[in-house]
């Protein structure tokens, strides 16, 4: 009588080889079927179709990704310009304005320079209203009430003192100018009553 345990090994013996060779024929069967698939896929025109669709749908999206990305890069630096340029733009009309500004200001105190060369000029074109030839004191005195009326008006009365004085020679028209304007300048309470009375 054959042993048990001879046939239980030989029966063990068996089944995994014959598990081994399912498993095999189940790998070739499933080799078989993926390759089937596959040239069933590769030959069918729908599937190539809505392949090149996904991934057209999968590049738009990355395609618009990119161009919001570009598009915002661009903005940044078409804003960042702009702003340079804004305040390059500023820089030199301030620039400009003070450089304007400046030469008005030279202008307007030439201007103030001539128009008290001229108020001067006028009293000493009429001899500082003296008869014959005037001593230093006298000289002196209308010079200083000259001085005194400049200071007490601004620019632009200088400027029409001056228009009024310029060109006059006779000693009564000068003065009277200069009276009328001391006057002037006593109703507006900017000198007092006896103040630059050489010209008066």
């Amino acid at each position: 009588m054959p042993d048990d345990n001879e046939n239980r090994d030989q029966k063990r013996h068996v089944e995994k080889k014959n598990n081994n060779a399912r498993k095999k024929k189940k790998t070739e069967d499933s080799a078989r079927l993926r390759n089937l698939v596959d040239q069933a896929m590769a030959g069918d025109e729908r599937i190539k179709k809505f392949r090149q669709e996904a991934s057209a749908a999968k590049n738009k999206k990355k395609n618009d990704k990119e161009a919001a990305a570009k598009k915002a890069a661009e903005d940044a630096k078409l804003k960042k310009e702009a702003e340079a340029q804004a305040a390059k733009d500023a820089e030199e009309k301030a620039k400009a304005e003070k450089e304007q500004g400046k030469k008005a200001k030279e202008a307007a105190k030439a201007a103030v320079k001539k128009n008290k060369r001229v108020l001067k000029g006028s009293v000493k074109d009429v001899n500082y209203f003296a008869d014959g030839t005037p001593d230093a004191k006298v000289i002196d005195a209308v010079l200083n009430d000259v001085e005194l009326v400049q200071g007490k008006i601004d620019p632009d009365e200088i400027a029409a003192l001056a228009g009024k004085l310029n060109g006059l020679k006779v000693k009564d028209e000068v003065k009277k100018v200069w009276s009328d304007e001391v006057k002037r300048l006593v109703d507006a309470g900017k000198l007092k009553d006896g103040e630059a009375k050489t010209l008066v």
